[in-house]
């Protein structure tokens, strides 16, 4: 930082390639978020309340790792389920 307080800018070869690191992995999440949003939006909400399955999901889609079939079936019987309950406790309402 300069005494001014103003940040100096960059232009330095790691900088440029954390830039690009990081836009590779926005567009692998991206990728996989429109290609299955419903199992996306779930493993969001779970793993912002620290569910480690899903946490290691989306760290798997952000390293460009492909989710195997059973995974994403796996996201599906918890979406499943998840759904079943709620229109349990609706029902109970």
């Amino acid at each position: 930082m300069r005494p001014s307080g103003r940040v100096e800018e960059t232009s330095s070869p790691a900088v440029s390639a954390r830039e690009r690191a990081l836009a590779r992995t926005l567009t692998r999440v991206n990728e996989f978020a429109q290609a299955h949003p419903d199992e996306f939006a779930h493993l969001q909400q779970w793993a912002a309340t620290g569910h480690r399955f899903s946490e290691s999901l989306l760290w798997a889609i952000a390293k460009g790792e492909t989710l195997t079939e059973r995974q994403l079936a796996a996201v599906r019987r918890a979406i499943l389920v998840n759904r079943q309950y709620r229109e349990r406790m609706n029902g109970l309402a």
